[in-house]
């Protein structure tokens, strides 16, 4: 973080040193929110021919050691781009209002510790040397072999 901070106090733009700093796993899940429903043309101001404004939809973030569910939708009120966080309760669930151009939303996002990719992976992994430990073929057979044999095939 110090390298980007001197990187970017050096480039002639302006900028504080305390503009830097790494996302909450709950700021990256709603920004993830805000650009899934942007994208699917859900955050629109205006409503539909017939009426209806289009439903968001939730998002997963899924990061190398977490996972994030971000749900939620409009609420009343509206205003011009703001953003506030709320404390989470005691199961983890990090509350979000975001105010966009005309609609004020809600959201919800879990933050799931451990259920990354790289987790996932290393588990995945553990489980498999086990399984090998285990089996009568790992006293004749290299393990790169044993590993492949218990892998699916993949047409």
């Amino acid at each position: 973080m110090a390298a980007a901070r001197a990187e970017l106090s050096a480039s002639g733009f302006r900028f504080e040193p305390g503009w830097a700093r790494t996302v909450s796993g709950s700021e990256e899940g709603m920004y993830g929110w805000v650009a899934m429903n942007y994208v699917l043309g859900a955050l629109q101001t205006t409503a539909t021919a017939s009426g209806d404004r289009r439903a968001t939809v939730g998002a997963l973030d899924l990061g190398g050691s977490s996972l994030e569910a971000t749900f939620g939708g409009a609420s009343d009120g509206g205003g011009g781009g703001a953003e506030r966080e709320r404390e989470g309760d005691a199961s983890g669930v990090q509350v979000s209002e975001v105010v966009l151009p005309g609609q004020r939303y809600t959201l919800q996002t879990h933050t799931l510790k451990r259920y990354g990719l790289n987790d996932a992976f290393d588990r995945s992994v553990a489980i498999l040397l086990q399984k090998v430990r285990n089996s009568p073929l790992s006293l004749s057979l290299p393990l790169s072999l044993i590993l492949c044999s218990m892998l699916p095939l993949v047409d």
